[in-house]
């Protein structure tokens, strides 16, 4: 995961806006706009709120630690700009009215993504009411696994989750190993009873180093899929995932 470094300007730092998510201009799913976030040391905690993790603050060249910053989602407003030639024209996040307006990102490739995701992220938890989503996506796993192993002829991929399960596939061949793990995430929120697709998405997710998820996944296809010819095997990288992921944990 990228390092975290913020820079919060005071008063009399200029910042140009560049870049104002809007419905208009937002393309990005919401599958993609966590990982974003993610990558970014950006949380979304309880469908309600973001937290920053804390990084570097510096002004006028004094750095100082910083704490992490909690943010609620609820009426964020949010935008990319550039700032004033003190700081080098960096790129920074523009958060007005939340205390932190410029907030600059070190270690991500586009500020304009993250901001784009911060919307995103925003406007989803506002259809779903700021409601927490684990209990319920959990619930909605459970009754999947339930009516999969109780069927007696296991159900075909639609098309919608096929056309998800191509490009994945065919990302993963070319090494697009985010692609591809966002791609079967999008073919399990189709179809959550399909085995192979938390599989997969569980080796794509270890290329990345993302063992706890990588962990995650692979239960949920032992889950569904508990007598495969593969679970045992499937079982050990679990275990070589955990051990991985203490060994990072250390590091920070």
């Amino acid at each position: 995961m990228h390092s975290l470094l913020l820079a919060i300007c005071l008063a009399g730092c200029a910042t140009t806006v560049t870049y104002v998510p809007t419905e208009d201009n937002v393309h990005m799913s919401v599958i993609k706009a966590r990982r974003v976030l993610a990558a970014s040391g950006i949380t979304v905690i309880d469908n309600k709120t973001i937290r920053i993790q804390p990084g570097t603050v510096g002004s006028m060249g004094s750095d100082g630690r910083a704490q992490a910053i909690t943010l609620p989602l609820k009426d964020l407003r949010v935008s990319a700009g550039r700032e004033s030639a003190m700081y080098y024209g960096q790129s920074v996040i523009v958060l007005p009215d939340s205390g932190y307006d410029r907030i600059k990102l070190s270690g991500y490739r586009s500020t304009e993504q993250v901001v784009e995701a911060i919307f995103v992220v925003k406007r989803q938890a506002e259809k779903e009411g700021f409601v927490p989503q684990e209990p319920i996506e959990e619930a909605r796993f459970e009754r999947a696994v339930q009516e999969y192993l109780a069927s007696a002829s296991k159900p075909m991929l639609g098309e919608e989750a096929r056309s998800f399960k191509v490009q994945a596939e065919d990302a993963v061949k070319n090494k697009r190993f985010e692609d591809a793990a966002d791609l079967y995430a999008e073919a399990l929120q189709v179809a959550p009873w399909w085995p192979e697709g938390h599989f997969n998405r569980a080796l794509t997710l270890g290329e990345l180093k993302e063992f706890d998820t990588a962990v995650f996944e692979m239960k949920r296809y032992l889950r569904l899929a508990p007598d495969a010819a593969n679970a045992r095997a499937a079982q050990d990288k679990m275990y070589v995932w955990q051990a991985e992921a203490k060994r990072v944990g250390k590091r920070r």
